[in-house]
């Protein structure tokens, strides 16, 4: 929602009234209509590449149909975790994801199995085929309770167009059994049309923010989560770098004392034929 001026919290009435024009409003009416065009889209496309892979596992080419509908949920969720950042702009971190090093030049058996693994052991990949799951009929939902809101608050607000357009018989007919007067009867819808646009702007901002909880919660870590993997990995790669130093200062310690050792052992050989020599041959001693 838009700051209030000079930093002063707006009324909540003030905030119901002004929904109808807020721009977090209207993304979060863009958010819950592509929601449901993309998620109909993807499960579509999951639900298909499951059942071929379904029904062609005996011939084990079915594991790989398998595992393109897990990778495709991968992709649905990203594509979900950018949607709810239109709703809300702080950014979600997804959940850690297991990956495989492939390695061409090595045998097929080790790699293959590792892209396996990272396809079938995954518990966020998994997550993410449930997430679809769970949200289809969310996204139903909300779109259906949206439009109806909208399309009866919209509707409610152009009954006065009865009274300047032509009217067919039967709306005439209507109008004249009413026991007000037409005028009052427009008059009072439109009322109702006013204070329902509201409402439908609030209901859609609050499916909204409803519908990005549960992505933070299937698909998401939270904060505190990614700075303690961030910190847990720091401190390995710090543990990692002070233990390869000292092994390489035990190395460099190693060879300068073998070394030194050896020159000093050569030495005293030399001083000690150097000294029989003294005597008997003392060019040769020096």
């Amino acid at each position: 929602a838009p700051m209030a001026p000079a930093g002063r919290a707006r009324h909540p009435l003030a905030t119901f009234l002004l929904s109808p024009v807020d721009p977090a409003t209207w993304r979060a009416v863009f958010a819950i209509g592509s929601g449901l065009f993309i998620l109909v889209f993807a499960i579509s496309v999951i639900g298909t590449l499951f059942s071929v892979g379904g029904s062609l596992l005996l011939v084990l080419i079915g594991f790989l149909f398998v595992a393109l509908g897990i990778e495709a949920a991968r992709i649905t969720a990203t594509i979900e975790r950018w949607r709810m950042t239109v709703i809300d702009p702080r950014p979600l971190i997804p959940h850690p994801y297991r990956t495989a090093e492939v390695t061409p030049s090595e045998p097929y058996g080790p790699w293959i199995r590792r892209l396996a693994e990272a396809a079938f052991l995954d518990a966020s990949r998994w997550l993410d085929v449930v997430y679809i799951l769970v949200a289809l009929p969310l996204a139903v939902i909300e779109f259906t309770v949206a439009v109806t809101l909208w399309s009866l608050s919209v509707g409610l607000l152009l009954t006065p167009l009865v009274l300047v357009l032509p009217q067919p018989a039967t709306l005439g007919m209507f109008l004249d059994r009413l026991p007000v007067s037409p005028e009052v009867a427009v008059a009072v819808t439109f009322v109702i049309g006013l204070v329902l646009l509201p409402v439908a702007a609030s209901a859609t901002r609050g499916m909204a923010i409803l519908h990005r909880y549960v992505v933070e919660g299937l698909l998401c870590i939270s904060p505190a989560d990614a700075l303690r993997r961030d910190n847990e990995r720091l401190r390995g790669s710090r543990s990692a770098a002070v233990e390869l130093e000292a092994s390489e200062l035990r190395r460099i310690e190693r060879d300068l004392h073998d070394g030194a050792q050896q020159r000093l052992v050569m030495l005293a050989i030399d001083l000690s034929l150097a000294e029989d020599k003294v005597d008997s041959d003392p060019a040769a001693a020096k």
